[in-house]
């Protein structure tokens, strides 16, 4: 019984104190103690956060249990110095932690001041290298795609003039020096079109892996 009246007188400080914190441990001390109807109500109370039926009746029932005391416990007078000395290890466990809180409250505000415009101009200028990224691998991409066209039309040149030599090489003696000049500007124009065909497969390249890219970002 006696455990039921500290507990009971703790719950009270705690919900004069507003800790709620406190309310539930004890009220889960509570709860597996020896109950009757009174207690049940009272613990049903808390958990309903009725504090004001709550406070009622444990003051009721605390009062009826001290008339009863009066001459059935004469250990009393030590149950009531034990609960002072709790309250006042509860209140000083109170004050500290307001006092945590308090210290938690000024950093936060003194982070948002001093701090605050500074991250601010950080996500700035993220975005704006995020944009000016963005901008110059669009640029690259139309200067890609337009050499890749250049290279189209030029290899279109290339072909049509070597099927042009190879059909003035076709009409001429072999061993006369025009030939022979022909000869030599087809094997140039062949390693012209050799050497656009390596570039477009390049350029290709580039795109698949760009758009492969822009899908897993996607």
């Amino acid at each position: 019984m006696n455990k039921i009246i500290k507990r009971l007188e703790i719950i009270k400080s705690a919900i004069e104190l507003e800790d709620e914190e406190i309310i539930r441990q004890q009220l889960i001390y509570l709860k597996n103690e020896p109950q009757d109807a009174v207690i049940s109500a009272i613990a049903q109370a808390i958990e309903a956060r009725r504090f004001s039926d709550a406070m009622q009746e444990i003051a009721a029932w605390l009062q009826a249990q001290r008339a009863l005391s009066t001459w059935q416990d004469p250990s009393i007078a030590a149950s009531k110095l034990e609960l002072k000395a709790l309250e006042a290890q509860l209140r000083d466990l109170i004050d500290k932690r307001n006092a945590r809180v308090q210290i938690l409250d000024d950093f936060n505000d003194l982070y948002h001041l001093r701090l605050g415009p500074l991250m601010s101009r950080i996500l700035e200028l993220r975005k704006q290298l995020a944009v000016s990224m963005q901008r110059k691998q669009e640029a690259e991409i139309k200067r890609r795609e337009k050499d890749y066209q250049s290279c189209l039309q030029f290899i279109s040149q290339a072909v049509d003039q070597l099927a042009t030599l190879k059909q003035q090489w076709t009409g001429l003696n072999a061993a006369s020096r025009e030939a022979v000049g022909i000869r030599q500007r087809i094997q140039q124009q062949t390693e012209l079109i050799t050497a656009l065909l390596a570039e477009i497969r390049e350029l290709e390249a580039d795109f698949s892996h760009q758009d492969d890219s822009a899908f897993r970002q996607a």
